[in-house]
Parts: structure tokens; C-alpha cells; sequence
């Protein structure tokens, strides 16, 4: 009945510990900043590393093909098929990732194949999605620790490239035989935007976006490393790829901190917030619940604006420091570079913990 849906082969992921996200160090990350010419708010959200005690699963060899979805489209033919995935199947590009891809019709796509195959398929999480292209070394892109642009199919030198058939590049493979975990398209994992374990950041609750994995062909190759977190922006190309898993255990949310609801700002905290508007001489930008900052420019250094693009784009993400609480308005400052290593240090060391 479906001519490419039996074609997905999985690889199967051992259970153990790994290590969970990056540990904080200020040259590293100052290092990471200035090479990726990124805002260095848009990096810790790695930080800290846990220890994550994973039950064994598998995930699938590649990202779900052209040829998979148009199986899925067949028998749902309701659905409206996106453009580009129309153009593709039209022109039989089975082999190339699916995109785009919204994070509502991959979970569709999920329920769907279950009951295909008679088994719980899923998006998997972010432990489990880094676990795989980390391998058994902890690498740092899934080939290795090497920053290789000719491995992964993304930007270099500031031309894009157009996304490719999936095990184009055979170097482009984890330990645990996953490939096209780097560039390509990049992929929905079930995870929402929160902060790690023992990162004592608050996050705009208006930050609580899935979190996309592995970077594009239109991105460079920061986002190809296998700790990188994306999503608040997704691109044109933006799929996925499937796990099963044999129980729930790896779906808890202990790798998280979830306790920050509805809590008081507080003078001292670090947020994460969203830019909501941006004036001539200062941008508001949304801390928790119902509370606003505005940020005067004339406080921003130069090339920090530089960095965000001049603000021509809301909804970006920037960390502030609490200066001062007076009622419902909030003084906040953009906190140097060391006061988020004194901040990040104060950290508890993390633990071992069971995802």
C-alpha cells in the first residue's frame, strides 16, 4: 500500500549515562560568540552539563524523506500538502528531507505511522536527539570534534546552499550510524525552550517554543554542533526524523528547570526575555508573566546592536539583569560579560539524573 514509509531503518541507541548540554566557561563561550558573530545569550541556553540516564531507544537513519510524507499525504488526503513538498513530489525528489515541515504535522506524521506500523512512534527529545549525535566520545559535531564545513550541507563563506538527499555525505554520520544529524535541514525534537538543570536563568514564558536540532543548509555551522539549541525562528528548512522508544522514562522533565511560573522578579535575577517592541532610543522586552523591561540603547554597546541586527527583528532573545524593583516596574540592565560568568558560576555543580 505505501511504496516509501517501510524504507525508514532505525538505529538503535544504548542505555547509559551522557552528558547532557555544555558546562559553562566564559573563554569558550566569548571564543564561540566572536567566531559565529551571534549574541553570546543565544549559547548558554547550552549551559549547564548533566548527567542523563537514558533508556535504550531507536531513532531513525535519516530525516523522513520527500517519499515518506508524500505516503503520508496519500492516506490522509485532507491535509494540504506545503508547496515545496508538492513541487518535490512532482518532480519525484523522494530522497531529499521533507520541508517544511510544522511542528503540529510532524506530530501528526508520528500518530500516523504508529498506527502504520503497529508501534509508539515519536519526535524525540532533545536527551535523546544530542545522545545520538554525540556518540559514545561526546562529540562536539557528530562526525567528531573537527569543524569541518565540507561534511555537513550548510552555508560557508556566506553563500547558502539548497538542501540534498539524505545520506548524501557518508562522513556525515554519528558513532551510532545516524546520519545528516549536521545542516541539511534541521529538526523538531518534542522538547520545549526551558532552561537545563541547575541554569538558574528565567525565561520569558513567551520563549516557550520547541526546540529545533542540527542546523540548515542556510546556516552556518554553529548550529550544526551537536549541543546547539534553535527554534525560536524556524527556517523554510525545517523537518524531522522518528524514534521508538520501548517505555515513557525518557519523556520526564527532570533535565529542566519547570519551577518558574508565576514566580516574583526579584533584584539579582538574570531573564531571558523576548524583545516585543523596538522604539527609536529603546526596546521593551517581556521578563515573566505580565511584566515588561524598557532598555534604553544608549546603555547597549555597539557592536552587541551590531550583533542583533540592529534590532530590526522582534522577538529576539535577550538576557538582562535585574537592577532594581519598584511596584511593577522593572530597572534592568544588559549585564557584562562578567557578571554572566559570575552568575553561571555561582551555579550548583550538577548531578547525575535519570531523564
Amino acid at each position: 500500500m505505501f511504496e516509501y514509509i517501510h524504507q525508514i531503518e532505525f538505529r538503535k541507541i544504548p542505555a547509559g549515562y551522557f552528558s547532557f548540554g555544555l558546562e559553562w566557561s566564559k573563554k569558550e563561550f566569548v571564543e564561540k560568540a566572536d567566531r559565529y558573530k551571534i549574541p553570546i545569550e543565544w549559547l548558554i541556553k547550552e549551559v549547564p552539563a548533566n548527567q542523563v540516564f537514558l533508556d535504550d531507544f531507536e531513532i531513525s537513519e535519516t530525516q523522513i524523506t520527500v517519499g515518506m510524507m508524500a505516503d503520508f499525504y496519500k492516506d490522509n488526503p485532507k491535509l494540504t500538502i506545503p508547496e515545496e513538498i508538492q513541487s518535490n513530489i512532482d518532480q519525484q525528489n523522494m530522497k531529499l528531507p521533507a520541508y517544511p515541515v510544522s511542528y503540529e504535522t510532524a506530530l501528526a506524521f508520528c500518530s500516523w505511522l504508529s498506527f502504520v506500523l503497529g508501534e509508539v512512534i515519536d519526535l524525540p527529545t532533545e536527551p535523546e536527539w544530542e545522545k545520538s549525535a554525540k556518540g559514545m566520545r561526546g562529540n562536539i559535531f557528530p562526525w567528531g570534534d573537527e569543524e569541518n564545513h565540507e561534511i555537513p550541507n550548510i552555508r560557508v563563506g556566506g553563500i547558502k546552499s539548497t538542501p540534498q538527499n539524505v545520506k548524501s555525505c557518508t562522513q556525515n554520520v554519528s558513532d551510532y550510524g545516524v546520519y545528516d544529524l549536521a545542516g541539511n535541514v534541521e529538526e523538531w525534537t518534542r522538547s520545549f525552550n526551558k532552561p537545563y538543570k541547575n541554569n538558574k536563568i528565567v525565561y520569558s514564558d513567551q520563549l516557550n517554543y520547541p526546540i529545533l536540532r542540527g542546523g540548515t543548509c542556510e546556516h552556518a555551522i554553529d548550529l550544526a554542533r551537536s549541543t546547539r539549541r534553535h527554534g525560536n525562528h524556524p527556517s523554510l528548512y525545517t523537518g524531522f526524523r522518528v524514534v521508538k522508544r520501548k517505555n515513557l522514562n525518557n519523556l520526564t522533565s527532570h533535565m529542566y528547570e519547570l519551577n518558574q511560573d508565576h514566580r516574583l522578579i526579584a533584584k539579582g535575577d538574570f531573564i531571558l526575555g523576548k524583545i516585543s517592541s523596538i522604539g527609536e532610543d529603546h526596546i521593551s522586552i517581556h521578563l515573566v508573566n505580565d511584566s515588561y523591561a524598557k532598555v534604553s540603547l544608549d546603555t547597549i554597546p555597539t557592536h552587541v546592536i551590531e550583533l542583533f541586527g540592529s534590532f530590526k527583528n522582534k522577538d529576539s532573545e535577550m538576557l538582562l539583569k535585574v537592577e532594581k524593583v519598584e511596584g511593577e516596574n522593572y530597572h534592568c540592565t544588559k549585564p557584562t560579560l562578567e557578571e554572566i560568568d559570575t552568575f553561571l558560576a555561582s551555579n550548583p555543580v550538577a548531578g547525575v539524573r535519570r531523564s
